[in-house]
């Protein structure tokens, strides 16, 4: 079967779509701002929820140049890595240069820490159902990553290997 030239585009976008699906059904809120990036770097300078395609690899899942697949000529398993960014307030300095209360800090990392839980959570129940993948083995996800508080904006960007074919 052949592979339409928007498969990476399909994806990213059903990956989006997932994201924000699971969020409602568990009635979290997510930043009204979405879209799939037009690169892999992404400004993390208001709330947003962005998938970002970062590469393609050869080999399955989490197994770069698989074994099983060497010695590797022009065909083989292909993986994409995708990175999926939310963004949101933070904490930042009071007009006067002096730090914030521990309460406002405190109500901003809530909504973030939500994020570093549930979001690999929802993309690891949704590969298992069937929604992302054939199977949970076509995806692995390997970290959650903070994104520093800069500038009123942070969050979380967690990684998802996801296998693209052959």
């Amino acid at each position: 079967m052949a592979v339409p030239e928007t498969h990476i585009w399909d994806r990213a976008s059903l990956l989006l779509d997932t994201v924000v699906d699971r969020y409602a059904t568990e009635g979290i809120s997510l930043p009204a701002r979405r879209y799939v990036s037009d690169g892999p770097e992404v400004a993390h300078d208001c709330e947003e929820v962005v998938v970002a395609f970062q590469r393609v690899y050869r080999g399955t899942p989490a197994i770069e140049g698989d074994a099983a697949l060497t010695p590797m000529r022009c065909g083989g398993w292909r993986t994409g890595i995708f990175d999926i960014h939310i963004i949101r307030c933070t904490s930042a300095p009071k007009d006067d240069g002096s730090a914030p209360h521990t309460e406002t800090i405190e109500g901003f990392a809530d909504n973030i820490l939500i994020d570093a839980w549930f979001l690999p959570e929802a993309l690891t129940a949704a590969s298992f159902d069937g929604t992302l993948a054939g199977e949970c083995e076509e995806i692995f996800i390997p970290q959650a990553v903070m994104v520093p508080a800069a500038g009123g904006f942070g969050g979380v960007v967690v990684t998802m290997h996801w296998f693209l074919g052959a």
